[in-house]
């Protein structure tokens, strides 16, 4: 079981992580980033999301804009 930030819209998530709380595989999370779906940050040679952006992808947003 993963456990969120305490406070998300100010952490970066690993892919893994993404993958696992939008309960999709490696290939598919990199697939998503690779169309622009899914927005990350390239830190030295990884990549790292954003849990606001995952939690938009995955419709818990609210609907409110950040």
């Amino acid at each position: 079981m993963t456990t969120r930030p305490a406070k998300p819209e100010q952490a970066l998530a690993t892919v893994n992580q993404g993958k696992e709380f939008l309960n999709l595989s490696r290939s598919a999370i990199y697939g998503l980033m690779r169309d622009g779906t899914l927005p990350y940050v390239t830190i030295t040679s990884v990549r790292r999301i954003r849990w606001t952006d995952l939690r938009k992808l995955a419709g818990e947003d609210g609907g409110a804009e950040q």
